[in-house]
């Protein structure tokens, strides 16, 4: 896969956590890791490092918590961690896309400066 760039890396993220927070609220029964690689399938994106378009961009060859886009966006007010018991994407995956949704807004605010 080509490297991604932070804007289309946050995009794909956002589109993805889109619709598996759409399938949450139908009340799909699917364990989210699935509906993750379901959608990443049908897409093209098998081969995306952890099933997770940040862990991508972060590094390719490892999960690297620190190069995070979302944690960089959140690291000054709240340390953002995937699996904050307040929007885990596992067992949360609705909160989780809001918070996705809410640092996006972050990020293109602080770019806008």
């Amino acid at each position: 896969m080509k490297k991604l760039t932070l804007d289309e890396t946050w995009r794909l993220c956002l589109i993805m956590w889109r619709w598996i927070a759409k399938e949450a609220r139908a009340g799909s029964r699917d364990a989210i890791w699935g509906l993750k690689c379901e959608w990443l399938e049908k897409h093209g994106y098998e081969d995306v490092s952890c099933n997770c378009f940040f862990c991508e961009y972060a590094d390719k060859r490892k999960a690297c918590c620190d190069l995070c886009p979302a944690y960089k966006i959140d690291k000054e007010f709240y340390e953002f961690g995937c699996q904050n018991a307040e929007y885990d994407w596992r067992v949360k995956p609705i909160a989780f896309y809001n918070k996705l949704c809410s640092l996006n807004r972050k990020r293109l605010v602080r770019r806008k400066k």
